[in-house]
């Protein structure tokens, strides 16, 4: 009987020193300022601000440092796939009357005339023969490969339609899947 007694004098002395407290604090003010939670409500203003965001370029403060490597890399790109540039360096070449021999456009033309010549075409088959290949209309490598090519066209041609039958069952329990 002892103890329950104690115990509820120490709930209702607990209870008095909260009353005492909560009525203490009812007219204390509170200053919020420096918490985390205005400061990062701050902050996010800060970061959500249109006029931070949309500061003019002579407002900034900026100095170019001429040799860094990421003005030296725009240079040597904007030398690279300058257009005028590119054309005023062949543009001599333009008003000569002859090529260099080493010019790629030289040496394009001249495979281009070896590619489409006809001489060239039957000296290369001359040389086949030479060399001991049996290159007639009738021999087996070419009578195979036209069979082979017969029976590709015929495949390709023909149409394989897959046969189904249509199940019919009275419910879902007697389908056979």
């Amino acid at each position: 009987i002892i103890s329950n007694c104690g115990s509820h004098y120490f709930s209702f002395a607990f209870q008095n020193l909260y009353k005492s407290d909560l009525n203490f604090m009812k007219g204390v003010g509170w200053i919020a300022v420096g918490t985390p939670q205005i400061e990062t409500a701050k902050r996010a203003g800060e970061l959500l601000s249109e006029k931070r965001y949309r500061q003019l370029p002579d407002s900034l403060k900026f100095t170019a440092i001429a040799d860094s490597p990421d003005i030296v890399h725009a240079k040597n790109s904007y030398l690279q796939c300058s257009e005028r540039l590119y054309k005023s360096g062949d543009s001599e070449s333009i008003h000569r009357c002859s090529l260099p021999p080493d010019h790629p456009d030289f040496i394009r033309a001249r495979l281009n005339a070896q590619h489409i010549s006809d001489k060239v075409y039957k000296a290369s088959g001359d040389q086949v023969r030479s060399a001991g290949c049996d290159v007639r209309l009738d021999a087996i490598p070419f009578q195979t490969a036209k069979a082979s090519r017969n029976i590709a066209s015929d495949v390709s041609i023909l149409h394989i339609k897959p046969i189904s039958k249509p199940i019919l069952c009275a419910t879902h329990k007697q389908t056979p899947l």
